[in-house]
């Protein structure tokens, strides 16, 4: 058993005002195996019309320049998984999340990589933090835990299945790796099939829930 300090999560997934009937379930997971594979190349030929066309994408690390369309790739996840439709981000809550990818930039133990398309600029990113911990019994010679937290990844649309999520993960694992992360977790809503099936094919296993009720619902079945 382990104890760590609490990280504060890039954007709160769900409106609890405004999405009353959404899922809430999440599921942790952690990697049973090396999921940092060889990709075979960061691009790949598709037809359009007659012609075929070769997209070409780099990923590097985030830079302060690309923090706003980080800002609208997280808007665009969080909308995703909680399957509503537009929504006007708060003043408030913009200016926090720039606050909190710009201190990622500064952080040592977190990365922000982003893929970058010559013709269309940015088309997706990563989000990855290493924490440390240290067990709660004693020990002769404490040892200390390192864990690698994936916490975003995104992929615009149009540009899916074209290897990103793949050169993107590679780049996430690197680092926590380089980092002597000893495994790496990550959370995803419980009712998102897509996304169970590629992490359980990465090597993920569900290692516990993380569940949340309403306040008034769980004050009712107590009465």
């Amino acid at each position: 058993m382990t104890v760590a300090a609490a990280q504060e999560p890039l954007f709160s997934i769900y409106d609890q005002s405004s999405a009353p009937s959404i899922a809430l379930l999440y599921i942790g997971v952690q990697a049973s195996q090396d999921i940092a594979e060889n990709s075979g190349g960061y691009s790949r030929t598709f037809m359009t019309g007659n012609r075929a066309k070769k997209p070409h994408f780099a990923i590097r690390e985030a830079t302060e320049a690309d923090l706003p369309v980080l800002v609208e790739f997280l808007i665009k996840l969080a909308l995703h998984v909680a399957d509503s439709g537009p929504q006007k981000l708060k003043r408030k809550e913009y200016q926090r999340l720039m606050g909190v990818l710009r201190a990622a930039l500064e952080d040592e133990s977190k990365r922000l990589f982003v893929a970058d398309s010559p013709e269309a600029g940015l088309v997706g990113m990563g989000y990855v933090y290493v924490y440390r911990s240290q067990g709660i019994w004693e020990q002769v010679d404490p040892e200390e835990y390192r864990t690698g937290v994936i916490d975003d990844v995104w992929v615009e649309p149009e540009y899916r299945g074209l290897g990103i999520f793949k050169a993107l993960l590679k780049r996430l694992v690197a680092f926590a790796e380089a980092h002597h992360a000893h495994d790496l977790i990550l959370e995803y809503s419980a009712t998102n099939r897509q996304a169970r099936a590629v992490w359980t094919r990465l090597g993920f296993k569900t290692t516990g829930v993380h569940a949340a009720a309403r306040t008034s619902a769980v004050k009712a079945a107590l009465e």
